[in-house]
């Protein structure tokens, strides 16, 4: 991954200490995570969804408790910075830092933030607006019946197979028990794909891999 300001890198982990040290009190004082009423949330479905929404806000807190500590991260660009294996809190913070300056992922970041401004500034178009966030399409993906998991009939057959092939790779890592979901924020005519992969981690759903594709469409 490419090298990252270490004052920078600082902030993040502080920050990430801190918050998680404000929820272990919680925690001890209070019981469940719903009674603390800290979780972003605690379904592998609300996990995908809230893990591709910190990572468009830069809610390093809420991608460390999320994500498992081994983590795998692929896209099927042809930027391959940030892919492989992250493993640790250190290293996932680094990760995201690397991530969010990807060109697809910061063009991603800045759709989003414009798509929540127009939320709060027209809420009589709040609903059509909504449908462009985050959030998880059908149901959990089940192997090799979702040959396109991103359904795009757009895209040319050996894109199609491109992507297929990545999340193939991906799936022969996973665990009989892990679930995959399809998260797809768009604006305009652009897709940000996420196939996510959430497993369980001591009993809590965690995500354990990520497979993320830029797509535009024809207008």
């Amino acid at each position: 991954m490419q090298s990252v300001p270490k004052r920078l890198l600082s902030l993040v982990l502080v920050s990430s200490a801190l918050s998680w040290g404000c929820r272990a009190s919680r925690e001890t004082k209070s019981g469940s995570a719903e009674s603390r009423g800290w979780a972003v949330a605690e379904t592998p479905r609300d996990i995908a969804v809230a893990w591709a929404t910190a990572l468009d806000t830069g809610d390093q807190s809420t991608i460390t408790r999320v994500t498992d500590d081994t983590f795998t991260f692929r896209t099927t660009g042809a930027d391959r910075s940030c892919e492989g294996r992250v493993v640790g809190a250190f290293a996932l913070a680094t990760w995201t830092l690397c991530a969010r300056a990807r060109t697809d992922l910061r063009e991603y970041s800045a759709q989003m933030s414009l798509l929540r401004q127009y939320i709060r500034e027209e809420p009589k178009d709040r609903a059509d607006f909504e449908r462009g966030l985050p959030t998880v399409s059908g149901d959990p993906l089940v192997g090799d019946q979702e040959r396109d998991p991103w359904g795009s009939g757009f895209e040319l057959p050996q894109q199609r197979e491109m992507r297929r092939r990545a999340w193939a790779a991906l799936r022969e890592a996973s665990k009989p028990t892990d679930q995959w979901f399809a998260v797809r924020p768009s604006w305009l005519y652009t897709t940000m794909g996420f196939l996510i992969r959430v497993g369980d981690s001591n009993g809590r759903p965690r995500v354990r891999a990520v497979l993320a594709d830029l797509s535009r469409f024809p207008d």
